[in-house]
């Protein structure tokens, strides 16, 4: 192969299962980075909303949105329940 040709495509055939465990490391791969844009979108928001609020104000409101919280909980229970039938 050449240095500028493209490889060629290779198609994979795998079973149901080998599907589900590679989504489910994909999403635990990538779960970190994923919080890390749910929680910026938070902070943006409530720096958008206040006039320069300090950091300690943004991640106290941050703790005092039950809703939010609970849904970045819920979804890392269900990443680890995932895991543990896996």
């Amino acid at each position: 192969m050449l240095l500028n040709e493209e490889p060629a495509l290779v198609d994979f055939k795998l079973s149901t299962e080998t599907c589900r465990l590679y989504s489910l490391y994909h999403s635990l791969h990538h779960y970190k980075y994923h919080t890390f844009l749910h929680c910026k979108r938070e902070t943006d928001s409530i720096e958008q909303a206040a006039e320069d609020p300090g950091q300690e104000e943004v991640v106290q409101q941050c703790m005092a949105n039950q809703g939010w919280l609970e849904t970045l909980f819920n979804t890392f229970i269900e990443l680890l329940t995932l895991s543990a039938k896996a």
